[in-house]
Parts: structure tokens; sequence; C-alpha cells
């Protein structure tokens, strides 16, 4: 769950669980940007939630062989304008990761969002399409991890960007890890440059990350993770 500056929530729910015939999951996200009052030709004001979407998502991944393994996603959204203008409908998503002959190469790609517009009344706009394509390269040994990463975003009538980012892990006694974490996004405008760190210890770990988000100004995220 995430609140935001101006009133607004985001929300998220997701469970994925391993079968032989590969991973199925399950998930569903809202956001709701909070109040607006209304004023109506007759001059009666009303106080309505500006905005409420939700979408319903489930999924499907399986490792193919050869250092392959793909996923697709589907999505069943519906959006609500001042509890007055609704669109519905679907979309997808579809991804492909490959392992590389060399050792702790790998490279990935997929686009998101494909499907139908939304509509509201009569006019409708396209669903945000975005092809993202990586690769991320991890050393390891036996109390050392360094990866390094790279990103690329195409977002539909968007220019694309792209990232790169690194994390050092040292591991201390038998089930302790520390890691550092850096990160750039370019030519975002209202992304750039993060740090974080993370301590683990047993099944708990504790995540901290400085960003920059443009207009936002400097962003913090703290998060405990516990694995079961």
């Amino acid at each position: 769950f995430t609140s935001g500056v101006v009133d607004d929530a985001f929300g998220f729910f997701g469970y994925a669980h391993p079968t032989r015939l590969g991973v199925v999951a399950a998930a569903l996200a809202y956001y709701d940007a909070g109040n607006i009052e209304l004023t109506f030709p007759g001059g009666a004001k009303e106080t309505r939630t500006a905005q409420r979407d939700m979408i319903f998502q489930a999924g499907w991944a399986k490792t193919l062989g050869a250092g392959f393994s793909a996923g697709v996603l589907a999505k069943f959204y519906r959006f609500e304008l001042a509890q007055e203008a609704r669109s519905a409908g679907w979309a997808g998503d579809a991804g492909l990761q490959w392992a590389a002959p060399l050792p702790g190469l790998r490279l990935g790609g997929a686009l998101q969002n494909l499907g139908q517009a939304v509509r509201f009344e009569s006019e409708s706009d396209p669903l945000p399409i975005t092809a993202r394509f990586g690769a991320a390269w991890t050393l390891s040994s036996a109390d050392t991890r360094l990866s390094l990463l790279v990103d690329g975003v195409k977002v539909r009538d968007e220019a694309a960007y792209p990232s790169t980012g690194g994390e050092f892990c040292l591991g201390v006694g038998d089930t302790a890890e520390l890691a550092l974490r850096g990160g750039w996004i370019f030519n975002h405008a209202s992304d750039g440059a993060s740090f974080g760190l993370s301590v683990r210890e047993g099944r708990f770990t504790v995540d901290y990350a400085l960003a920059a988000k443009g207009m936002l100004g400097n962003v913090h995220y703290v998060s405990l993770a516990v694995r079961f």
C-alpha cells in the first residue's frame, strides 16, 4: 500500500505458486485518486471520488530448456472517473529470458500493455504499450556477489530511455548479508539517480533506498521482508 502526496493511494496484492507445469500467479492492483468537489449546472455541489481504478491479473511462467524461460500475464481493468464515467477492457504482457552460456549472464525482454484502448463514452486512448530489454551479469564467490545491470525502455508515444545499476553483497557469518546498491535512469523527467542499502539476517531483510524523483525531490523508501 502506498499513500501519495495528493491524497491518492495505490495498493497491490499478489500470490504466486510453483507447480509441475510452471508457476501460476494471481494479483489485484487498485488506485484511488482521492476526493474531488463537483459543481453541477444548477449550482449544486457534490463530493465524489475523483478516480478509482482496479486491475485483476493472472499469470503463468515456465522454464523452457536451453536456458530459456517465458511468462505471460493477462489483465482485466476497470476504470472509473468521478463515479460517473467508466471503462473496462483487457490487456496482456509477455516476457522471455535467456541464461546465456557465459556464467552469470542473463538477457531478457518483455512487451507490456497489449490490448484494448481505454474508452470513456465516445473518446478512447490507446494503452501505454511498453517494450523492455535488459541484461544482467552476476559474479559470485564464497562471501561476495557483484551484479551489474542495464535496461532499455520504450513507452508508446514517448522517447526511449536507458538505465543502469549495480549491487555488491557481502556475506557476514552463516546467515547475514550486507548489500550496497546504486542506479541511474537516463533521459527521464521524473527519475534519476538512486542509492540503497540492504541488511539480511536469516529470514528477515531490511532495505533502504534514496531516489531522485524530479519535481517530487528526493524520495526515501524503507521496506521489511520476511521469508517463510
